[in-house]
């Protein structure tokens, strides 16, 4: 027992005394810390409510793994938590791995990012994220106030705000559906591309204040209403205050 509880400080000495983490000072807390000292597989393990906590950045989950040279690589599982406090960023997931070096980010298992300053929530199955991209995929799930999306694959490009949505891409927007081959969202200025078999439907506005669905939720999916079905090219539109641009292979008219 005296034999554990020293291992024990002795990891958290070590967590604590490393380079620095996210480029300043670690702290690390949790229920249990123990180390391994086998030669190349060298780490510590933080359990039960493990934290990684430095000015800007925490990491919270049932575990938590740090390994490699000044504490490099962090792993994380169960119901992981990261808040990036300068962006006030929320990341979540199953699995997190982070390299410190690269500040590479892979999430695993319901991973789910929010973004409060872009006023974006996003949701996938698998995530990366290497410095201002974030790379979404498998059952991606685009939420915002008035707006929601789906697709199998998302580019997210933070600094610009903008959004590449690819893989069955589909975006709900106040009661109206539209799809095409590769959609982009600009979160900023709230303006949708449609590129490629573009099509949509249209909700009427007249029909819906009569109240056959004026909620404009996505569940409405622009079903209500008269819907105005488009494969053109080189069409431009404006619903509900959203700027839509749409083209396609023949090219503007």
């Amino acid at each position: 027992m005296r034999d554990r509880t020293a291992y024990a400080l002795t990891a958290l000495i070590a967590v604590l005394a490393a380079g620095p983490l996210f480029s300043e000072p670690l702290e690390a807390t949790a229920g249990f810390i123990r180390s391994v000292f086998a030669e190349g597989s060298e780490r510590t393990v933080l359990e039960n409510d493990a934290k990684v906590e430095g000015e800007t950045i925490r990491i919270e989950g049932e575990s938590i793994s740090l390994s490699g040279e000044e504490n490099r690589y962090i792993e994380a599982r169960g119901a992981v938590k990261l808040l990036d406090k300068d962006s006030g960023t929320e990341i979540s997931a199953n699995v997190l791995n982070y390299d410190t070096e690269t500040e590479a980010l892979v999430l695993e298992g319901s991973a789910e990012f929010n973004d409060p300053g872009e006023d974006i929530l996003v949701r996938s199955t698998y995530m990366e994220r290497e410095g201002a991209l974030a790379v979404f995929q498998l059952d991606v799930q685009i939420v915002r106030e008035d707006m929601l999306a789906q697709a199998e694959y998302v580019r997210y490009f933070e600094d610009s705000g903008r959004l590449e949505l690819s893989g069955f891409p589909v975006v709900y927007y106040q009661g109206d559906e539209y799809s095409a081959a590769v959609i982009t969202i600009f979160t900023e200025s709230n303006e949708i591309i449609l590129e490629g078999e573009v099509r949509g439907q249209i909700s009427d506005p007249e029909q819906d204040s009569e109240g056959e669905d004026s909620s404009g939720s996505p569940d409405a999916s622009g079903e209500s209403g008269s819907a105005a079905e488009n494969g053109s090219a080189g069409e431009n539109a404006t619903s509900g205050g959203a700027a839509l641009e749409e083209t396609g292979e023949s090219g503007d008219e």
